[in-house]
């Protein structure tokens, strides 16, 4: 399949890889990460790594789309591993 865009390339990462390459696409550390979100590192790093899934409350959730720049609409489809969304 042909991508059209990098938003349509992250949208096909399965949500551990999607996550670690916004981060570091915002400088953000795994640290700025769970001070924000009032987690540990390593619970970020667990999501990195796929040995977990974020549970955010809604707070946490808009807090995480702020920090990585992206809508509820596709942060909302990384969690969930939908993918072929679009702008």
């Amino acid at each position: 399949m042909l991508l059209k865009s990098s938003h349509d390339f992250l949208m096909q990462l399965d949500f551990a890889q999607w996550f670690l390459l916004r981060r570091r696409s915002k400088k953000l550390s795994q640290a700025d990460i769970a001070q924000e979100l009032q987690v540990t590192a390593q619970t970020v790093s667990n999501w990195e790594n796929a040995k977990s899934v974020p549970t955010l409350d809604p707070v946490q959730f808009y807090k995480l789309c702020l920090l990585l720049d992206v809508s509820v609409q596709d942060l909302a489809a990384a969690f969930s591993g939908e993918s072929n969304t679009s702008n």
